[in-house]
């Protein structure tokens, strides 16, 4: 029981610094090995941090530690374990002391748990003692006030033999105790406490103790729950008890919610769920009877509805004294009729906490950052102060931070904000429907400001509008009116209000239940007459409400529902006369006089009754009057109700279109016999298409006709039910006799009953939905059964059953025709036969859609009933793509489910591969090495109507049906039958150990998670315990076997071991054997007490031979097993958490399954590892993996997971969030699923997402956990399930996959992983393996397989569906032809993967930019991309950034757009079928087949928007006339290659905004082309001599590029085109000058003029643009200076003058403060660069060399020192100066800037530089080894050589001595022709050698104690013929990738020698560690084999003194030499 004690004090009182939750207080002598062990345990479980002296039996019992104090004093709560000997232990009466002096001071909870005492014992110290000596009676036991004022705490008493219980009671209470976890109110309380304030104020303004009832009033989203929650928090802890029931609303509307949450609210107040509530009526009971008796506080959130407040808190007097109850609701009205007694109405956030607000959501902080500030407080305005507004808004703008896109999103808010449109529709909804009207004509009509009188008189004639509607409209605060009646509508109200405008609503009402209502005086009637009657009613079927069981008899109701509902009434005259009844007379009248003067009767009542006794009396009845046989009489009546109950026929449709002509031919069969026998008809199709309907109408038309008749509806459904065969046949019989006397108690009597019986009647029988035959067998086993002249009919899916029940006709069901489908989906959707004007071709294609189907037609019509948009038509026909309404594939799918596995196959391979229309011989063909594919199952599909071949044996099928295989296709399917069940099965002998161990056990596994079979509590009652045992070992994983020292004595246990042990053997099974105080040699070898107990068994039962050996093998296998040893155990608890660890990791063995084919996948996951690892502080760290959909995310994480999960204390892996966040309850499973994972408990429950937060940020930051997020897409999913970092405990790992990189910036990410597409190697393997079942394609498909992964892109999906649908194919025509399709239309399971991201853009702006960008704008610049949608009216900033964060699209560092193929594919796709599902020309077209035909065949305007025609070089140049181009008058882009236009221009349309035509053919644009609007113009390549010969005004245009147009003479006029932004005139060689006005171009940013040969001077203007930034005429030969003036282009940033006749530099140039890249008189580089060397170069104009080349070893020899930010761009052009280098040394700033140095420097040798450079640049990128080295060569480069066999390169690089001598000898010795080839290895610390295929080399530098590198060798080895020494080098690379490094060296240079300063350099730029690669570059003709690189170092110091032997020159005291080996072939 709970404590008092403990439940008055708060939770937000106790210590805020305790480290511990409980302190456990207890005896060590009695209690440690048994409660306090396993209670301990249990609340570590729980997730509660506890602390237990261990050091207890050591410390014998003397005084506590210091450390125990502090651990009390930490103790958040303490538990006291009062046992007998407790109060004689020193050390527990010291803790005693401490706990009840910190719960008088710090609040400490204290729980007493009495064990084996009883709490009064306690109370006067009794039993206590036991042996205690008399001086601890009198210290201890004297008047002691500890002792006393412990007992005077309720706690709990334990002295049950199942502590277990005990145990889980006293932990679920400390549980509650210990409940800190508050509501979740904001991540930004703002504005919340001072509302809290008024909030408290209110419900403590009442002096009296009664309950108070507060109401929160507002529009939805003004904060109302928000407040509640705080309000709840802040005073919840003042109660007894308290209850937060939050989204009342929703709750009620599920199934039985009303019910669940009065069954919360009780749960909340009384802490139980023993009290179950059944009805909403009994609720109602409990809770007034339970509510009182306490004082509590409730918050009911959300309400909407006067029955939700009569249902959970009905009145004041429901509650208890002191009681407060918070209401918050949008309709003030509730409030009224409750009669709370305040109100509290929420008011709009005033300016500056909307601003504070705002600034949260949107920067993070309380104030806008710079330059945001009236932006922000324009956004405020529009929101209004509405704080949900202020969040949404805010959220959205979080990761913007350009004004100009703040702007756009400001400009485009327009319309409200789904989530707040979603808040406000609720209020919507629950208004009247003359209500909405109003609301929606002052929402539309701009009425805010009128007053209120003139609304009314301007509406007086409109019937919906009324004063008292508007007065509904301000009480649901969406319409306001201030003191002078004038009306006002929030923006966003107003807003709302105009999208719901097209929304309708509809109703339903509800039918009745009974079908005889009996009413009847019971002291004249009941004893005997009414009792015969209902009793004959009863066993005629018919079900009937006798007044006497619930209400009273009425005559007036009954009449009145006569009267306006329809009811038949059957009135019986029993002993009296109707004349006396009609005219109140005779002894009837009497008796109604009588009651009149009993009773007081209104005027309006006595007209009712009797007007209600005439009526009955002229109803026609039964009249009985001195009857001498009523028993006949009563079967009148049920003969006469019968009859009456019988005209109700089944109903059949709403709409039955074709049903008339389909029964006649169904009778017409029935009838076609002329014998007497029984006719059996089958009625035989596919799911949906009519059968029970048609079943249902021929039943009506024909069943009066027989004596009896029986419908037996869903056989199937009802056969799967309990008893369900019984109850099918116990129908049927009550049908035809009309009877339940009869009774049928088992399956076979039933059909001896049925066969007997039926035989006797001619009867009328139908079987509705059979798929067995056994239902068959059951209900209908032969013709046999039935009378002559029976008719029965079988409505079934598969006509084999009819074949075996030999019918004697079957009707085949056929699809409706194309006429019948147009009139059934037309009376759904428009409620008449034909469609309504305008929507005839939509309605046509859904007819063609639903291909005949009836389920279909009736299902999208009524979906499409209440919509009239032709948008949304078309929108909703795109999606039905797959069956979206569900009753579809449901009942599709029965059909599947029946069939076997293989034939499951076969169906699903036909409906996944297209092969509609192929003849059954070829597919078999094509299948004829697949295992499931067999004939039969061909046969079985077309038998059950899921395939059909036609005459010509073709196969034909359903579009539903296709559409349902590739929907299951998607399913995992697996080899097992069935699933396991259970996690672990526990198999013990209850006798020794049920009681204790095995209860505690069984407690701690489930406690885990873990669930367990255990036999006492799983049977079923009447099961048979083998069979059941059975069945639950081999439904279980893993089964524990506690052994026992009786366990062998017991004939079940020896049972259940034998199967286990089996099950083992062949299923896998895990087997954990206990020895529990056993050894398990006994247990083996059957012997000692064990054995004996065995012995005794064999000897008590009958167990033969091979029972006997089973037996024994099963205990010889069990006791040889590893498992846990229990033997005199003093800490049982610790054993069983052993075992509990053991259990929990065995099912962990098992992996995430990651891919069949894993190509590629170590390499990336090895990436995300080390990103994991980066992070050297303990902090956790949050990894996001980006990318497209298809692109392998999960897969890389799946693995990644694998790979390192076993490093953490506990892991989560939650795939496809975004799936599962969809479903029911999906967000709080999510987080309950992860709560579960790492703490390994259900215990701890999860109600609310809010209080999910809360749970995981309280728990997750105790473990170093690693946590797998898949699939995310919303920042809510981030919120709810990972918040921030500080969730999580230290050095935990989090992985995060999604599509969208902005949900990863919101959460502040500390890496991302970007993923690519896989290179064409990876690629192809992948293909391979799917397409060939092997890494490599097969012979002759080497070229095709090519071909699919250059169309696949990398994308890992595209190969795997691609390859997985040309597996079975194998003719090289068949591949080309799928490969031609694929590149018009691509495959549908990719594109529904890739079409996730675009489906969820929720912006169809944005959807539209997706869809121009993948159609025209691909490969162009981000920025002219933007400015020409814009031009187009969309939102081209925010929309382009949302697709990049989606993965749809990405941006280049060059600033250009890309889009993967495959979702350039997917785009094109979209609007084809979009185009073919409504019947219209596709919106943009793109291939000359679509664009020749839509403008050749159209007959009216086209609705284009753009058109793409380019034409292949090869072709001849097409030509088009313009005439054709007026059908398209809204096109607004227009691209052109190799096309000609032929006639006027004027039909060209005047809207577009983009042209794009290369090749344009004519010498001026026509001036009959309408330009006006035209944004950018891209004419390269063109014929133009002019570009207008008579000038447009062009405002709109900025962008204009006329490049390589060799006719052009001259610019336009630039005056015309005053905002123009570029200007690219590109390679226009007889362009002589440029317009002079072009200095009127005052927004023109770059200028580029590059190669106009022509061009003689700039004009003197164009230095007057200050906002040119780029100005660009390299090339431009004839230009010989640059004025002076370009100072003053003061924005001016580059200046590229290169190859002009310009010879200095202008002085203004120096001077300019804004050039900052220059390339100009050979100068190149960044300004703060170049510019010293050009002031230089004025003083010494001769200087041919930049300052920044340092001349060293002559003038050969170059190095460059390039300071420049990681770009290319400004290192010093060196190109021209390569040939005449010897030796080039280039140290480089980054790693990026490396790589590209040396694309450079191989792209100037003009050799096999790709290979080499890709080998270089993979290497640099390796985090093992990259590159790096030094060099230097001896005087001479041996080689060596013989024809056709191996040629080898010597070169050395260094000094010479003694060691390298030595090793250069062995080295030739070896060096082919004459020696071995086999190259000398290391020889530590002399040499090292590093080796490896081809001509590069990559190590690391060893550090060799004592000695320094002395020399490099190399040796290179060919089997090319010839000399390579001299014709074959060209160079020598070291580079050193540590330091980015490169030295080159040619192979002139490595003849020369080096000098002791080269070599010194070589040295100094090589030490321990650096990564240095050597690579050697030959002449094309030769491949290099292997190369070979020794490090030689000097001799130790000792040796070094001693002369070195020279055989080549020069000696020196450095260290290293290199040598260098290189192979070639």
């Amino acid at each position: 029981m709970a404590s008092s004690g403990s439940s008055s004090i708060s939770n937000n009182d106790i210590n805020p610094s305790c480290i511990y939750d409980v302190f456990l207080s207890f005896c060590d002598k009695d209690t440690s090995e048994s409660l306090a062990s396993y209670l301990y345990t249990a609340l570590t479980v729980a997730g509660i941090v506890v602390y237990k002296d261990e050091d207890k039996l050591l410390n014998h019992d003397q005084m506590i530690t210091s450390s125990v104090l502090h651990a009390i004093a930490g103790s958040r709560l303490s538990i006291i374990v009062f046992s007998k000997l407790y109060a004689v232990s020193t050390c527990c009466r010291q803790e005693l002391e401490k706990i009840m002096e910190c719960r008088r001071t710090t609040c400490q909870i204290v729980v007493p748990v009495f064990y084996d005492a009883d709490p009064s014992g306690v109370f006067h110290q009794e039993d206590l003692l036991g042996e205690a000596s008399k001086y601890l009676k009198q210290r201890i036991l004297k008047k002691d006030k500890l002792i006393h004022e412990v007992c005077n705490i309720s706690g709990f008493a334990v002295h049950s033999r199942n502590e277990s219980e005990d145990i889980m009671k006293i932990v679920d209470h400390v549980t509650n105790l210990l409940d800190r976890t508050d509501l979740f109110v904001a991540d930004h309380p703002v504005g919340v406490k001072s509302r809290v304030q008024d909030i408290i104020q209110l419900l403590n303004s009442q002096e009296s103790k009664s309950p108070l009832l507060l109401g929160v009033w507002g529009m939805g989203g003004i904060g109302k729950t928000t407040i509640a929650k705080a309000a709840y928090n802040k005073i919840h802890h003042d109660f007894e008890a308290k209850s937060f029931l939050p989204n009342v609303r929703e709750v009620w509307e599920q199934d039985n919610g009303v019910v669940s949450l009065q069954q919360q609210l009780l749960s909340d107040i009384y802490k139980t769920t023993k009290i179950k509530i059944d009805t909403v009526e009994s609720g109602k009971m409990i809770l007034q009877e339970r509510l009182r008796h306490k004082r509590i506080f409730l918050v009911l959130d959300d309400v909407n509805k006067l029955d939700q407040l009569n249902a959970l808190c009905g009145s004041h007097g429901w509650f208890g004294e002191g009681s407060r109850i918070i209401i918050t609701t949008r309709d003030d009205d509730l409030l009224g009729r409750l009669k709370v007694h305040y109100v509290y109405r929420m008011k709009e956030m005033d300016s500056n906490e909307s601003l504070e607000l705002f600034s949260w959501h949107a920067f993070k902080q309380p104030i806008p950052i710079e330059g945001f500030g009236e932006l922000s407080t324009d956004v405020v305005k529009y929101s209004r102060g509405l704080p949900l507004a202020l969040q949404v808004i805010g959220s959205f703008l979080l990761t913007r931070r350009r004004k100009k896109v703040w702007k756009r999103v400001l400009e485009k808010l327009t319309k409200p904000d789904d989530k707040i449109q979603e808040v406000l529709k609720l209020i919507f909804d629950n208004l009247s429907d003359n209500i909405k009207e109003t609301f929606l004509d002052i929402a539309c009509l701009n009425l805010s400001g009128m007053s209120l009188d003139d609304l009314l008189q301007i509406f007086q004639k409109d019937v919906h509008f009324t004063e008292l509607g508007m007065e509904e409209l301000v009480i649901n605060g969406l319409v306001n009116l201030d003191s002078e009646k004038r009306i006002g509508m929030h923006d966003l109200v107003q807003l709302f209000g105009r999208e719901i405008r097209q929304e309708k609503s509809t109703g339903m009402a509800a039918g009745g239940i009974y079908d005889v209502f009996l009413s009847f005086r019971g002291d004249d009637t009941h004893a005997k007459f009414i009792s015969h009657l209902y009793t004959a009613l009863e066993n005629a079927g018919i079900y009937v409400f006798r007044g006497d069981d619930e209400i009273q008899r009425e005559l007036e109701n009954i009449m009145g529902n006569s009267r306006t509902q329809g009811m038949v009434v059957v009135p019986v005259f029993y002993k009296i006369d109707p004349t006396e009844v009609r005219n109140q007379s005779g002894r009837f009248g009497e008796d109604f006089e009588s009651l009149l003067l009993r009773m007081s009767v209104d005027t309006h009542k006595f007209s009712n009754w009797r007007r209600a006794l005439a009526e009955v009396r002229g109803t026609t009845g039964v009249v009985i009057i001195n009857s001498r046989n009523e028993s006949e009489d009563i079967t009148k009546i049920v003969d006469h109700v019968t009859n009456l109950l019988d005209r109700t026929d089944f109903f059949v449709v709403d709409h039955p279109v074709g049903v008339d002509s389909r029964v006649q031919d169904v009778i017409q069969l029935l009838n076609g016999q002329e014998s007497k026998d029984p006719r059996l008809l089958g009625i035989w199709g596919m799911g949906g298409i009519g059968k029970t309907t048609i079943a249902k109408a021929a039943y009506n038309k024909i069943h009066r006709d027989f004596e009896a008749k029986s419908f037996l509806l869903n056989v199937r459904e009802v056969w799967e039910q309990d008893n369900g065969i019984v109850s099918l046949q116990q129908r049927l019989l009550s049908d035809i006799y009309k009877t339940t006397k009869i009774k049928i108690e088992t399956v076979e009597s039933g059909k001896m009953i049925l066969q007997e019986r039926l035989c006797h009647k001619r009867i009328f029988l139908v079987l509705d939905d059979v798929n067995k035959l056994d239902q068959l067998n059951a209900l209908c086993g032969s013709h046999g059964w039935f009378g002559e002249g029976s008719r029965i009919i079988i409505t079934t899916r598969d006509d084999d059953l009819l074949g075996r029940l030999k019918v004697h006709y079957v009707y085949r069901m056929k699809e409706m025709d194309s006429n019948e489908s147009l009139e059934l989906f037309s009376w759904h959707v428009f409620k008449q036969p034909i469609p309504i004007e305008g929507f005839g071709d939509l309605s046509t294609d859904v007819v063609k859609y639903s291909g005949g189907s009836p389920l279909a037609l009736e299902v999208i019509g009524s979906f499409l009933l209440t919509r009239r948009s032709k948008k949304e038509w078309k929108s909703i026909l795109e999606k039905l793509t797959k069956p979206d309404v569900k009753l579809i594939p449901d009942m599709l799918r029965l059909s599947f489910d029946n069939l076997s596995d293989n034939i499951k196959e076969t169906f699903l391979d036909i409906a996944c591969l297209n092969l509609s229309g192929m003849s059954l011989d070829d597919l078999i063909q094509i299948f004829k090495k697949d295992v499931h594919f067999k004939e039969l199952g061909m046969e079985e599909l077309v038998t059950i109507s899921l395939v059909q071949i036609d005459s010509e044996k073709r196969i034909e099928r359903d579009d539903l049906l296709q559409l349902l295989g590739r929907e299951i296709r998607k399913e995992k399917s697996t080899a097992m039958a069935a699933g396991r069940i259970y996690d672990v099965f526990l198999s013990f002998r209850g006798n020794d150990t049920r009681a204790k161990f095995i209860s505690h056990l069984y407690t701690a596994l489930e406690n885990a998670g873990i669930y367990v079979f255990r036999d006492d509590d799983e049977i079923q009652r009447g099961d048979q315990i083998s069979a059941s045992l059975l069945q639950a070992i081999e439904q279980s994983k893993i089964s524990i076997v506690v052994l026992s020292r009786s366990y062998a004595d017991s004939r079940w246990c020896m049972l259940e071991l034998e199967n286990i042990m089996g099950n083992s053997r062949t299923q896998g099974m895990v087997v954990v054997p206990v020895f529990y105080e056993i050894d398990p040699s006994e247990v083996r070898n059957q012997s000692g007490k064990f054995g004996e107990d065995f012995e005794s068994l064999l000897l008590r039962t009958s167990v033969d031979t091979l029972k006997l050996s089973n037996w024994k093998t099963a205990l010889a296998e069990v006791g040889g097993t590893a498992g846990v040893v229990i033997i005199n155990s003093r800490n049982e608890s610790e054993d069983i958490r052993k075992i509990v660890d053991h259990v929990t990791n065995l099912p962990d063995r098992t992996d995430l399954f990651v891919a069949d084919h894993p190509v590629g996948v170590d390499s990336r996951v090895q990436d995300v590892i080390q990103l994991l690892n980066n992070q050297e502080s303990k902090d956790p760290l949050l990894l996001g993996i980006w990318g497209m959909g298809g692109i392998g995310k999960t897969t890389i994480a799946k693995a990644a997971y694998n790979k390192i999960r076993h490093d953490f204390e506990a892991k989560s892996f939650l795939l496809n969030v975004r799936e599962v966040w969809e479903q029911d309850n999906g967000v709080v499973s999510l987080q309950q699923r992860l709560l579960s994972d790492i703490y390994k408990t259900t215990k701890i429950k999860i109600e609310t997402v809010e209080s999910g937060k809360m749970i995981l940020q309280e728990r997750l930051r105790h473990k170093r956990i690693f946590l797998v997020l898949d699939d995310v897409n919303k920042v809510d999913q981030l919120n709810a399930l990972c918040g921030s970092h500080e969730w999580f405990g230290e050095g935990s790992r989090i992985m995060i996959t999604t599509r969208d990189d902005d949900l990863l910036s919101r959460l502040k990410v500390d890496y991302v992983y970007r993923m690519k597409e896989m290179d064409g190697n990876e690629s192809l393997e992948l293909f391979s393996w799917h397409a060939f079942k092997q890494p490599i394609p097969i012979e002759g498909f080497g070229d095709l397989s090519t071909d699919v992964v250059m169309y696949s892109g990398g994308l890992p999906i595209a190969l795997q569906v691609i390859g997985s649908f040309l597996l079975t194919r194998r003719r090289k025509k068949e591949w080309k032809s799928v490969l031609e399709k694929l590149k018009l239309i691509p495959n549908d399971e990719v594109l529904e993967k890739l079409k996730i991201s675009f489906d969820g853009l929720s912006d169809d702006d944005v959807k539209e930019i997706f869809l121009d960008i993948a159609f025209f704008f691909i490969g162009m610049d981000q920025e002219e991309v933007t400015t020409i949608l814009e031009g187009c009216g969309h939102f081209a900033d925010i929309g382009i950034s949302l697709l990049v964060q989606k993965s749809l699209v990405t941006v280049d560092r060059k600033n250009k757009i890309g889009m993967h193929d495959l979702l350039r594919d997917m785009g094109r796709e979209i609007v084809r079928k979009k185009s073919i599902e409504i019947s219209k020309e596709p919106s943009r077209l793109w291939r000359y087949e679509d664009v020749d035909s839509v403008l050749s065949k159209a007959t009216r305007a086209l609705d284009v928007k753009g058109l793409t025609l380019k034409m292949s070089r090869m072709d001849s140049r097409t030509y088009m006339e313009t005439k054709d181009f007026e059908k398209i008058n809204k096109l607004k882009f227009l691209q052109l290659a190799g096309v000609q236009l032929e006639g006027n221009y004027k039909y060209l349309s005047r809207d577009i905004r983009w042209l794009c035509w290369h090749g344009f053919p004519l010498k001026y644009t026509p001036e009959e082309f309408h330009q006006e609007h035209l944004v950018a113009v891209d004419l390269k390549y063109s014929h133009l001599e002019q570009v207008w010969k008579k000038s447009q005004l062009l405002k709109e245009l900025k962008f204009l590029n006329l490049s390589h147009s060799h006719n052009l003479k001259q610019t336009p006029d630039f005056s015309y085109l005053p905002n123009l932004e570029k200007l690219i005139l590109k390679d226009c060689p007889n362009l002589s000058s440029v317009s002079p006005n072009i200095g009127n171009l005052k927004k023109i940013l770059l200028i580029n003029l590059k190669d106009c040969t022509g061009l003689c001077e700039l004009p003197r203007s164009i230095y007057k643009l200050k906002s040119v930034k780029t100005l660009i005429v390299s090339g431009c030969t004839k230009i010989d200076k640059l004025e002076e003036d370009i100072e003053q282009m003061t924005s001016l940033t580059i200046l590229v003058a290169d190859k002009t006749s310009v010879t200095r530099v202008p002085f203004a140039v120096v001077r300019s403060k804004s050039i900052g890249f220059i390339s100009l008189c050979g100068f190149e580089g960044f300004a703060r660069n170049v510019f010293p060397s050009i002031i230089q170069s004025w003083m010494s104009p001769t200087n041919g060399i930049l300052p920044l080349v340092q001349t060293f070893a002559g003038t050969s020899s170059l190095e460059f020192f390039d300071e420049q930010d990681n770009s290319f761009y400004g290192l010093p052009s060196f190109h021209k100066d390569l040939p005449n280098l010897q030796r080039l040394w280039f140290k480089c700033k980054s790693e990026a800037q490396l790589n590209q140095t040396l694309a450079s420097i191989l792209d100037n040798l003009h050799t096999k530089s790709c290979e080499e450079l890709e080998a270089m640049q993979n290497t640099a990128q390796s985090s093992k080894f990259v590159t790096s080295a030094s060099t230097h060569c001896c005087s001479q480069v041996p080689s060596s050589s013989s024809q056709n066999s191996l040629t080898s390169l010597f070169i050395q690089i260094g000094m010479n001595c003694r060691v390298t001598n030595t090793l250069k000898e062995n080295i030739f010795q070896k060096m082919p022709p004459n020696g071995s080839g086999l190259l000398p290895g290391d020889n530590y610390p002399d040499w090292l050698a590093f080796n490896d295929n081809g001509s590069s080399v990559t190590f690391e530098v060893p550090k060799v104690d004592g000695r320094s590198l002395k020399t490099i060798m190399c040796t290179v080895y060919s089997s090319s013929p010839g000399d390579i020494t001299s014709e074959g080098l060209k160079v020598l690379l070291v580079i050193n990738c540590t330091k980015n490094t490169i030295q080159l060296h040619k192979s002139d240079a490595l003849l020369a020698s080096f000098d002791e300063e080269e070599w010194q350099k070589v040295v100094s730029n090589t030490e321990p560690g650096d990564i240095v690669n050597v690579t050697v570059v030959f002449e094309n003709k030769f491949i290099v084999k292997k190369t070979t690189v020794y490090l030689v170092y000097d001799e130790p110091n000792d040796i070094k003194a001693k002369p070195c032997l020279e055989s080549d020159g020069n000696v020196s005291n450095n260290g290293l030499n290199y040598a260098l080996l290189v192979q070639i072939i």
